[in-house]
C-alpha cells in the first residue's frame, strides 16, 4: 500500500456460537421462534407418545437443552402424540383354572374370549397371544381349557 493510504483491517471473532435454549413443554411454534432467536434452525420433528407433555407440544430435542453449537446448525424436535396406550406383558397361564384366570383378566379391564365348542372350565393348556407378547386393554385373550378339573 502506498504512504498516506487507509487501510481498513476487520479482525475476525472465529465461528459464532449458541447454546440451545430448553424446549420441553413448548409448542412447535414457540420452539421454532426460540431456535430462531438463538441462531439455530428447526431440524428433522418426530412424533412419538411421551406421558411428560401433553399432546403437540415438545417433548425433547437432540442435542438437548444447553448444548453449545455453531449458529446456524439443526436441532432435532421431538413433538408429543399425548400418553400412549399402557401396554403390558401376557402372563403365562398354562395351568392355570380358566374360570379364575378369566374373572382376574376381566377384572383388570380385559376382554377374554373362549372359542365356541371349547370348553369353559378345567385347566388352561392354551392361549392367545403366548405368555410374554406385549398387550393393551384392547388385546382379545384368547384361552383353552381341558373341559375338566385337573388336582
Amino acid at each position: 500500500v502506498r504512504g498516506r493510504k487507509r487501510v481498513s483491517v476487520m479482525v475476525s471473532l472465529g465461528e459464532e456460537f449458541s447454546s440451545i435454549p430448553e424446549l420441553s413443554g413448548e409448542s412447535q411454534r414457540s420452539a421454532e421462534q426460540l431456535l430462531k432467536s438463538a441462531g439455530l434452525q428447526v431440524g428433522a420433528i418426530t412424533r412419538a407418545p411421551s406421558e411428560e407433555v401433553g399432546e403437540g407440544l415438545v417433548a425433547g430435542s437432540d442435542p438437548g437443552p444447553e448444548t453449545v453449537m455453531p449458529q446456524g446448525s439443526a436441532v432435532n424436535v421431538l413433538i408429543s402424540t399425548g400418553p400412549g396406550e399402557e401396554s403390558f406383558v401376557m402372563p403365562d397361564l398354562a395351568g392355570r383354572e380358566i374360570a379364575g384366570a378369566r374373572l382376574q383378566l376381566e377384572a383388570l379391564g380385559f376382554r377374554v374370549l373362549v372359542p365356541p365348542g371349547v370348553p369353559s372350565l378345567g385347566t388352561i393348556v392354551s392361549q392367545r397371544p403366548p405368555a410374554g407378547a406385549r398387550i393393551t386393554r384392547t388385546t382379545e385373550i384368547a384361552l383353552q381349557a381341558t373341559g375338566r378339573m385337573i388336582r
